[in-house]
């Protein structure tokens, strides 16, 4: 899973500041990918499947973003939850074994991770029974959308944090004598 932040256009930094500015930009990101992973971290902390993230930050001509994805025993399961499933087939692990789960039919599983991305502990059947099958056909699942409400949340916040550091080395840029170009 990745969230990109789409790129912010800056004025171009004479080549002495350019550096400056990178390293900057660098902290910045490595600060949002920081803040962005405790976020996730709170919406699988009591997964039985462990799931951590990893941040992936980039400077680059005009382009300026961070992007993350799941790594961990669990990091398919955050793909699925996050993204939705088709309709599939579950079957048993083992040969002549059975599928158990609780079930009181369609509408009965009651998820309680929202479509905004928080996370309230695991979901719970509601008037359902124990079910024994050798098979059965999901029927998919809504996706969650985690990337898009943390998107939500965290780019009002990304955007001033990287307008007011450009602000920054350009005041430390005009000091110095050095013209930003227009």
């Amino acid at each position: 899973m990745e969230i990109h932040v789409r790129p912010i256009r800056t004025r171009v930094v004479e080549t002495e500041m350019a550096a400056e500015l990178e390293r900057e930009l660098l902290k910045d990101l490595q600060l949002s990918g920081e803040e962005v992973k405790e976020y996730l971290r709170k919406i699988v902390e009591s997964w039985k499947n462990e799931v951590d993230f990893r941040a992936t930050k980039k400077v680059a001509g005009d382009e300026i973003k961070v992007g993350f994805y799941a790594i961990g025993p669990g990091r398919e399961i955050f793909h699925y939850v996050n993204m939705g499933t088709e309709p599939h087939p579950i079957r048993p692990k083992k040969a002549g074994g059975s599928l158990a789960f609780m079930w009181g039919g369609p509408g009965s599983y009651v998820p309680k991770t929202g479509l905004s991305g928080q996370y309230k502990g695991p979901g719970e059947v509601v008037g359902g029974s124990l079910q024994l099958m050798k098979a059965v056909q999901h029927p998919g699942t809504k996706a969650r959308r985690f990337d898009k409400a943390i998107h939500r949340w965290h780019k009002p916040k990304f955007d001033k944090r990287i307008r007011r550091t450009i602000n920054r080395v350009g005041m430390r840029a005009r000091r110095r004598g050095i013209s930003l170009a227009r």
